[in-house]
């Protein structure tokens, strides 16, 4: 299954011609997934993993932005985890989508 947004042979690789490149979620490739996660919200779909059309919600972008912790720390350590936490905490109050459950979930992820 391809990558929604990171790689040549990604989803929005295939469709829109737009890619984030590299492998690996750091801060550079969390700030690029953030943009293509907000120019979704804009228009109201996205990719689900077989890069099929799904109907983007402020829930699923949500979800979307505090997994890019997991997978910086999965990728890059503790200490990139805590720089996508601070970019991801900063996206989500920009848009207004910073609950109290959605701080402790991204408190929790970038331990």
């Amino acid at each position: 299954m391809p990558n929604v947004y990171q790689g040549e042979d990604s989803c929005w690789a295939r469709h829109e011609r737009v890619h984030v490149p590299g492998s690996g979620v750091d801060a550079r490739a969390a700030r690029g997934i953030l943009r293509l996660i907000e120019a979704e919200l804009r228009r109201g779909w996205t990719y689900d993993r077989q890069c099929r059309r799904i109907r983007m919600t402020p829930t699923l972008a949500k979800k979307r932005a505090v997994y890019l912790i997991a997978l910086a720390k999965k990728h890059r350590g503790a200490a990139e985890a805590e720089r996508v936490a601070e970019l991801v905490y900063g996206w989500l109050e920009r848009h207004r989508m910073l609950s109290n459950a959605v701080r402790r979930k991204i408190a929790l992820a970038a331990r």
